[in-house]
C-alpha cells in the first residue's frame, strides 16, 4: 500500500513537537520503520542531514523517504492506528535552519550582485556551512556581500514557502543547482533570493542572526567559502574574543592593540633568532677551525658540546676522524638521551656499532665510516666509554 505523510517541515520549520497516527510499522534490519500520518521530521537532503528526535520518547535513529511517505526508524514498533508524539531536537533544528537560511541569503546576494552561482552546498558538523561558488570573487566583493547579508537579517525580511503550479514555475526566475520536475518547493526571501529547496527554513531573516564568512579558498574555477550563521557564529566569535583577551593579558596590551603587539614581538623574536643563528655559525666555524688545528693521535678523540644539531655532529665527527687513528666521537644531549656520532678513517664503524649500543644501552647504526645513535646513559659514562675504547683486530677495514 502506498502511504502519504503530511510534511509539516515544508510549510512551518518552527514545529518541533506534533501528534500523528501510525499508518504503518514494519520490521527493518535491527529496528522498525514507522510511517505516520504527518511529521515534522526532515529526512535530509540538499546538503543537509536529517533531524534528530524521538517518537513517544524512543529515539529516531534514521529517516528515509519512500514515495510520498517518510519512514522513521526506531528500535521498537508502534501499533498501527495508535497516536504517537514526535519531538525534535529543537535547538539542533533551529541551528540548522539558521545556517541553511543564512546560506540562502548569502548565495542569493552573491548571485544578484556578481552573477555567481552556488554550485555546491554542505551543512556540516557544528552547523558549518560550505558554499562552492562558480566565480572567483575578491575580498572586497565578499565583504560587501557579507554586509548586505547581515543588513537583510537586521531588516527581518519574511521567508515565504510556495509550491508554484507548472505554468507559473515556467515563468519564475529562481536559483536551482539542477533542473527540476514535478512538485517544486520554492523558498523566497523577500528582495534577496528565490531558490528551490526541500529543507526547513526560518520564518523571517531576523531569526538567522549573524552571517559570517570565515574563510575562502580557490575551488574548481570558483571559491569554496566556509560560513557560520546564528548561534554557531556567536559561539565562534565568543571563542575568538576569549582568545584575544588571553593574548591581551600575555602581551600586556589592550585587546584592540593585540595585533600590533604581536607584530612587534614577532619582529623582536625574528631579530633574536637572526642574532642566534649568526652566533651559532660563528661558534661552528670556531669549533671546526680548532678541530682542523688539532694534533693527530692514535688515541680515540671525543668532543662534547651542548645543543648540537645532527648536521653539526656529522661535520665535527668527520673532521675529528682525520685526527685519530682510532675512532672519533661527538656527543650531545637530545631529548633526555645522549646522542652520539662516531666516525673513523681506519676502523669499520658498522662492526663497532653493536658493542657501543650494548655498552651504553643505546641504539643506532650507519655506514662503515660513520654511525649515529642515542643511549640511555650519562654524559660522564658515554665520554668515559669512548675515551677508553680499544679497537679489536677485526675492527679494521
Amino acid at each position: 500500500m502506498n502511504f502519504t505523510t503530511k510534511k509539516r517541515y515544508e510549510t512551518d520549520g518552527s514545529v518541533t513537537e506534533f501528534f500523528a497516527t501510525v499508518l504503518s510499522c514494519e520490521r527493518a534490519g535491527d529496528g522498525y520503520d514507522t510511517i505516520l500520518s504527518e511529521t515534522a521530521f526532515f529526512p535530509g537532503g540538499g546538503g543537509q542531514e536529517g533531524d534528530e528526535g524521538t517518537l513517544d520518547g524512543v529515539p529516531v535513529t534514521a529517516l528515509t523517504e519512500r514515495g510520498e511517505a517518510i519512514l522513521h526508524r526506531t528500535d521498537r514498533p508502534f501499533p498501527v492506528g495508535s497516536t504517537v508524539c514526535g519531538k525534535l531536537n529543537a535547538l539542533l533544528r533551529l541551528r540548522r535552519m539558521q545556517a541553511h537560511s543564512g546560506e540562502h541569503v548569502l548565495s542569493g546576494l552573491l548571485h544578484s550582485l556578481y552573477g555567481s552561482e552556488n554550485v555546491g552546498f554542505h551543512l556540516g558538523e557544528g552547523e558549518t556551512v560550505t558554499i562552492d561558488t562558480s566565480k572567483r570573487l575578491t575580498d572586497a566583493e565578499l565583504t560587501r556581500a557579507e554586509y548586505e547579508a547581515n543588513l537583510a537579517v537586521a531588516e527581518n525580511r519574511p521567508v515565504k514557502i510556495s509550491f508554484p503550479d507548472p505554468e507559473t514555475l515556467k515563468t519564475l526566475v529562481y536559483r536551482s543547482k539542477k533542473e527540476l520536475t514535478g512538485r517544486v518547493r520554492i523558498v523566497t526571501i523577500e528582495g534577496v533570493d528565490v531558490c528551490a529547496c526541500c529543507a526547513p527554513h526560518v520564518a523571517r531573516t531576523g531569526e538567522i542572526g549573524q552571517i559570517r564568512i570565515l574563510s575562502r579558498m580557490a575551488w574548481k574555477g570558483g571559491l569554496r567559502l566556509t560560513v557560520l550563521c546564528g548561534l554557531a557564529a556567536y559561539e565562534d566569535a565568543k571563542r575568538k574574543t576569549e582568545t584575544v583577551k588571553a593574548l591581551s593579558a600575555l602581551l600586556s596590551a589592550k585587546p584592540e592593540e593585540v595585533a600590533d603587539a604581536a607584530k612587534k614581538m614577532k619582529e623582536r623574536l625574528d631579530e633574536e633568532l637572526k642574532k642566534a643563528a649568526l652566533r651559532a655559525a660563528a661558534k661552528r666555524e670556531e669549533t671546526l677551525r680548532a678541530l682542523r688545528e688539532r694534533e693527530r693521535t692514535e688515541e680515540p678523540a671525543v668532543l662534547w658540546e651542548d645543543g648540537l644539531s645532527r648536521k653539526d655532529m656529522t661535520e665535527y665527527a668527520n673532521e675529528l676522524s682525520k685526527k685519530t687513528g682510532s675512532l672519533a666521537a661527538v656527543l650531545t644531549e637530545e631529548n633526555g638521551r645522549i646522542a652520539y656520532t662516531a666516525a673513523s678513517a681506519a676502523l669499520d664503524m658498522k662492526k663497532i656499532a653493536p658493542r657501543i649500543n650494548e655498552a651504553l644501552s643505546g641504539s643506532g647504526g650507519g655506514s662503515s665510516s660513520m654511525i649515529f645513535g642515542s643511549a640511555e646513559t650519562t654524559r660522564e659514562k658515554a665520554e668515559a666509554f669512548f675515551r677508553s675504547f680499544i679497537p679489536q683486530e677485526n675492527d679494521k677495514r
